[in-house]
């Protein structure tokens, strides 16, 4: 009987399993092979170890997942659907910190656009193993790029970023990508996630054909609500978001990494001052004599400002008493010396804003709050 199933069996039949087994654990191979390359770039130090053992462990349950041929029950399938977008956002989160020191009134926020996101894509598709896979791919693969861009320049991702991509696309060559345990367990969760979506695929459905197109243009003017909404005050002052953009990583931090760039977005574009014309400041320039002489005849002076922003006399904010006196030349300046105080847009920081006011004559009031010239 054995013999007989020896000679009935095909060729072709065989390659099909092999090919099936080979795509089973293809997920886990793809994993094992970055824990390969990690390792013998850096090594393995004892405090890593246990980030070792949870990648092989997700290889493991990768090849099981795969291997599964049964229908996964209803309840689980939504279960997974359900909870995969917050686990996406996590994921996103921990690459470059711990996501559980976002305070949790943020962490909601940012899991609300995951999930009108994933609700979106669902009705648009048709199918949850779209959405999700889409939800949990697309957004490491941003954390990855910001993280990756953070090392090299000191600052994540922004939304202007893209479009210097071709830029960057010719820089990046001069840089080394080192891959770290983190990233690839990163990674390995991700592929995981990918295949509960496929196994756990719900297929949305309804009997009026016109339900599901409405459905998911009312949850893309969600999504673009939302969007526009973080782009304003409003957002900052009921979230309590950190709004400072001149320290990039910290904002990225505080208010996780999708609401910081949606809220970015308001800083790739300026509004045209009232009363604007390009012929209005070519009859401005018209008025300044471009010659390198004064009206009457005398040279002009060439101007030579030195902008320290380390240097302060405290004098100004009060009378005190010293032992000696503290600036004992700046004080003597008297012949050709014009003093006096210095009214600038931002203290604490900002510094190239205080250098583009002070070199074109523009105001920062004509750009959008918190963005640097």
């Amino acid at each position: 009987m054995i013999i007989e199933k020896i000679k009935n069996f095909s060729a072709s039949e065989y390659t099909k399993k092999a090919l099936r087994i080979i795509s089973c654990a293809l997920p886990a191979i793809i994993i094992e092979i970055l824990y390969i390359i990690v390792v013998n770039q850096t090594g393995i130090a004892k405090e890593d170890m246990r980030t070792a053992v949870f990648i092989h462990l997700i290889a493991v349950v990768s090849i099981l997942i795969s291997f599964i041929r049964r229908r996964v029950n209803t309840a689980v399938r939504w279960a997974a659907a359900v909870v995969s977008p917050a686990v996406s956002f996590f994921l996103l989160e921990y690459i470059t910190h711990n996501p559980f020191d976002i305070d949790w009134d943020i962490i909601l926020l940012n899991r609300a656009l995951f999930y009108i996101t994933t609700v979106f894509l669902a009705f648009l598709f048709g199918r949850t193993a779209v959405a999700v896979s889409f939800v949990a791919i697309v957004p490491v693969l941003f954390g990855l790029i910001s993280y990756y861009t953070s090392l090299f320049r000191g600052a994540p991702l922004f939304p202007w970023d893209l479009a210097s991509y071709g830029i960057a696309a010719t820089v990046v060559g001069n840089y080394e990508i080192n891959l770290t345990l983190k990233v690839v367990l990163i990674a390995a969760l991700t592929v995981l996630l990918v295949q509960i979506a496929v196994k756990c695929n719900i297929k949305i459905k309804f009997s009026l054909k016109f339900i599901r197109p409405a459905a998911a243009l009312i949850s893309c003017a969600a999504l673009f609500g939302a969007g526009a909404y973080l782009q304003t005050d409003r957002a900052i002052s009921e979230f309590g978001l950190y709004p400072y953009l001149f320290t990039p990583n910290v904002l990225y931090e505080r208010n996780g990494f999708t609401v910081s760039f949606l809220m970015n977005l308001r800083y790739t574009t300026v509004e045209k001052p009232y009363s604007y014309s390009t012929q209005g400041i070519k009859d401005l320039a018209d008025g300044y004599d471009s010659d390198s002489s004064s009206d009457d005849g005398t040279e002009k002076p060439n101007v030579i400002v030195i902008m320290n922003e380390s240097f302060a006399d405290m004098s100004v904010l009060c009378d005190y008493e010293t032992s000696e006196e503290c600036l004992p030349f700046i004080s003597s300046l008297s012949e050709n010396t014009l003093k006096g105080n210095l009214h600038i847009s931002v203290v604490g920081g900002n510094t190239p804003n205080s250098e583009f006011e002070f070199l074109t004559g523009l105001s920062m009031g004509y750009l959008p709050s918190g963005s640097i010239a």
